[in-house]
């Protein structure tokens, strides 16, 4: 079989910024995917993925500049020679980030947006925009604004524009580490039946892959470590050098366990709410949350389908949303009370799915002052604590801009503002996407260590993760908790998740 997508001696380097080391991206990559086959392609956050992704599509460096050598070839063509728009037709792309991608108010419209670019006519239009909706099985998001979907959501969606548009190269930048586990099986099976090729770039080796994929890259950042129709032991061992495959007992052994009489059901609630109710504008979701508590030290994951209302209880708990009926009360040194949003506000550290939301200045180093500031802390001492926190969260420098920095740096950067402000409760949602497991279990492991141990609510799509840090699991369904038989489902879905490991 002839291969589709076709790279050869692949080499780059992005412009020289302030705070950036100028370093090759790639040097001498090279690798093929056949027609009709879906590959993955392992590596390390900061390692060019993302990189590879757009220089694929004729995004890099046509509209960021740097110096590409080598070769892509996708179908015969010389990419170099091609505007993107011409490869429309042949490859289609799903960002890491899906805010970088869509564009429009409305679910139907951002479907049929390319197309309508292309010059489509209307009745082709909404045909094929119809059947995307149909063959993804988002009919429930149809007529919503997608900035109310949740992160899995806005991918599937991404996913339907794909299906309208029907490239036959699919490159999936971190597609699938925020999609719930059913629909992960949905999506890759629809690949599978629809006979796409597909390149499938990612930090994490979800075992998933392994029934759906025919091709394994592992690349270290460096090199291309090993190719693989089918991950062997060796290659297995590799990955996981690399942080992106998990090993629990290593990820237990590393996060501080709950002390033993935290487990007591008499141990002191941080944070609880009851009788929580909310509704989105223009939308037919609602939350109905009768009870609800975080215990300090204590580390619970909270898990759903996509849409199925855990980030909005998150933002419910910091403050963010205001629910229409209910209570939230934080107990404030000993002095628990209904809690009004500002005060939630202030107590809670919540790493955002999409880190952008809360990155806003220049430079790494104002990024982590800026909490500092109403705090008594004279400047040498405050120098210090900063150049500590970059170091220990591997940040490239103080002076690096994190508008340029990679998603899973900027994911770090993130955790590192909030270790510096010590916060309360820690609500991490889904921060695992772009991050291998190496730096989730560092920034876990970091905040947890903090003095007191706050509070830690993980929303997560990732089974075996959850299973090896969760101290409690709580299951959300179309904007409930399970009140009876969570356990069963979590079993239920780590099984699923599993289910090509043996």
């Amino acid at each position: 079989m002839a291969a589709f997508l076709e790279i050869r001696n692949l080499s780059f380097i992005y412009p020289e910024y302030n705070g950036i080391k100028k370093r090759y991206i790639f040097k001498d990559l090279s690798l093929s995917v056949d027609r009709g086959e879906t590959a993955v392609f392992l590596a390390p956050p900061e390692s060019g993925k993302t990189t590879l992704s757009r220089i694929i599509t004729a995004l890099v460096p046509r509209y960021t500049g740097g110096i590409l050598e080598g070769e892509v070839f996708i179908d015969g063509k010389d990419i170099k020679k091609e505007k993107p728009y011409n490869l429309l037709s042949m490859a289609g792309i799903v960002f890491q980030d899906p805010e970088e991608q869509i564009l429009t108010p409305r679910v139907e419209s951002e479907i049929g947006f390319s197309l309508e670019s292309s010059g489509y006519d209307y009745d082709i239009i909404k045909t094929r925009t119809d059947h995307a909706i149909s063959k993804v099985q988002i009919g429930h998001l149809k007529g919503m604004n997608p900035a109310y979907l949740s992160g899995g959501e806005k991918r599937k969606l991404l996913f339907a524009c794909l299906a309208a548009s029907d490239p036959e190269l699919w490159i999936l930048d971190e597609t699938f580490e925020e999609i719930d586990p059913e629909g992960r099986i949905f999506l890759l099976e629809y690949l599978k039946n629809e006979k796409k090729t597909v390149l499938i770039l990612t930090s994490k080796m979800l075992d998933i892959y392994r029934k759906y994929c025919g091709r394994f890259f592992l690349y270290d950042g460096d090199s291309l470590l090993d190719e693989k129709i089918k991950p062997d032991r060796v290659f297995m061992e590799n990955a996981l050098k690399c942080g992106v495959y998990l090993d629990s007992n290593k990820l237990k052994a590393n996060i501080k366990r709950l002390p033993a009489d935290k487990d007591s059901p008499d141990s002191p609630v941080l944070v609880k709410a009851s009788g929580i109710k909310f509704r989105y504008p223009d939308s037919e979701f609602s939350l109905n949350i009768d009870d609800f508590y975080l215990k300090s030290g204590e580390v619970t994951v909270l898990l759903g389908r996509n849409g199925s209302g855990k980030s909005t209880l998150a933002k419910i708990i910091s403050g963010l949303l205001i629910p229409d009926r209910g209570n939230v009360c934080l107990d404030n040194d000993g002095n628990p009370g209904i809690s009004s949003p500002d005060e939630l506000n202030r107590n809670t550290a919540y790493l955002f799915q999409n880190p952008d939301f809360q990155l806003f200045l220049p430079t790494v180093g104002e990024e982590l002052a800026f909490g500092l500031k109403t705090r008594r802390i004279d400047k040498e001492a405050q120098k210090k604590m900063i150049e500590q926190t970059v170091s220990l969260f591997r940040l490239e420098s103080i002076d690096a801009p994190p508008a340029i920095m990679s998603y899973g740096a900027r994911k770090r950067l993130q955790a590192a503002i909030y270790y510096l402000l010590n916060k309360k409760i820690l609500i991490i949602d889904e921060a695992d996407s772009g991050l291998s497991f190496n730096d989730y279990t560092l920034i876990l492991k970091s905040l947890r260590n903090l003095d007191p141990p706050p509070a830690v609510m993980i929303i997560s799509h990732d089974m075996r993760l959850s299973a090896g840090l969760a101290d409690r699991v709580l299951i959300m369904e179309g904007g409930s908790l399970l009140s009876g038989g969570s356990d069963e489902r979590f079993k239920e879905l780590l099984d699923i998740s599993m289910a090509e490991v043996l």
